[in-house]
């Protein structure tokens, strides 16, 4: 369970079709970059995927949360991980993105590799739970990355 003390920007009484929708941009955002070839920063995915899962989802007033990084301390209750102080996320990510595209630069794509790939998708997925730069939507983003 993960605790942030942040305003919560999901509207109440969200329809789940809501929910559809969001998954549903993402995936045209993601087939979009695969389509075009270059791709933008893993920084600049990771919130635009965010603000594409959630936009259906939040009110009005809250827009402004989307793609952003949270403003507040977060905790991973009973897991012990140090989570990344609000503070630091701007650096953080910006450190994190930019190893990551080093390390996709790098990757040598086939089934001999194989255990390369699954092994960086790990790590970026375990990276970007334990940086959390959301307030909510961390483990969606950090699957929908891998």
């Amino acid at each position: 369970m993960v605790e942030v003390s942040e305003k919560k920007f999901l509207r109440e009484g969200v329809d789940p079709r809501s929910a559809y929708r969001g998954e549903h941009l993402v995936s045209q955002y993601t087939k979009s970059m695969l389509r075009g070839g270059g791709l933008p920063s893993t920084e600049e995915v990771i919130r635009e995927l965010h603000t594409r899962l959630f936009r259906p989802l939040v009110s009005e007033d809250t827009k402004s949360i989307l793609g952003s990084y949270r403003s507040t301390n977060a905790y991973i209750i009973g897991s012990g991980a140090e989570i990344v102080p609000y503070w630091q996320l701007g650096l953080k990510m910006r450190s994190f993105g930019e190893e990551l595209d080093r390390k996709l630069k790098n990757l040598k794509y086939g089934a001999s590799n194989i255990v390369s790939i699954l092994e960086t998708a790990a790590l970026a997925h375990y990276d970007l739970v334990i940086i959390h730069p959301f307030s909510d939507g961390n483990g969606r983003i950090a699957r929908r990355m891998m």
